[in-house]
């Protein structure tokens, strides 16, 4: 399930649809005709990039090619020849929670083109999220009007923005998704769960 905030998905997405209906313009003036994105974000995982790459794929139609750069055996010839070898109709990606650990002539424009900024939930997303889970409840969902529902806000509210990740939000629901009212009930005790668990691995 990708919740980004607003704008983001719409963005990546209208971005790869020009890049790829714009072949014939790239060839007339002479520009390469690539693309490179950067789905970065702070240390902490689970911020929805590898889902923003599924998701982007199965929407073009497009194949989808990892490369991990800490496997063995791959050095500068090697991703070199690995890329060449991509089709012509692709675009690049590179996901990293560690973006000035990238070598600057990697990520210059020209190369990497866009650059997705992703991070711990917000308000909005908490809120989506909480309406995604819940679309047949009429008390929880938000109304055809568009506006949150007034469960969809407590939800949010009751989490600190921008503290946690999608994913493990994402593995709580998934444990009350047939229950809004237990899950709503139940968020303090995970909260106090997950600092529990942030303690000891700080120690």
């Amino acid at each position: 399930m990708l919740i980004l905030p607003g704008g983001i998905k719409e963005l990546i997405l209208a971005d790869a649809r020009e890049f790829l209906a714009s072949e014939e313009w790239y060839t007339f003036a002479g520009v390469p005709h690539r693309r490179g994105d950067i789905c970065c974000t702070g240390q902490e995982p689970g911020t929805g990039k590898s889902l923003t790459i599924h998701a982007l794929a199965g929407e073009l139609g497009l194949e989808i090619y990892f490369i991990s750069l800490a496997a063995p055996g791959i050095d500068d010839y090697t991703l070199g020849r690995l890329i060449r070898d991509t089709p012509s109709r692709c675009i690049l990606l590179i996901e990293t929670n560690h973006i000035e650990q990238l070598d600057p002539a990697l990520i210059r424009p020209g190369r990497m083109d866009l650059k997705i900024q992703y991070g711990l939930a917000t308000c909005e997303q908490l809120e989506q999220m909480f309406d995604r889970f819940y679309p047949f409840h009429e008390d929880y969902s938000a109304p055809a009007s568009g506006a949150t529902s007034p469960k969809q806000a407590e939800f949010a509210a009751a989490i600190p923005a921008g503290r946690y990740s999608i994913a493990p939000l994402q593995g709580y629901l998934l444990s009350s998704k047939n229950d809004p009212e237990g899950a709503l009930e139940g968020i303090r005790a995970w909260m106090e769960t997950q600092e529990k668990e942030r303690r000891i691995w700080r120690n």
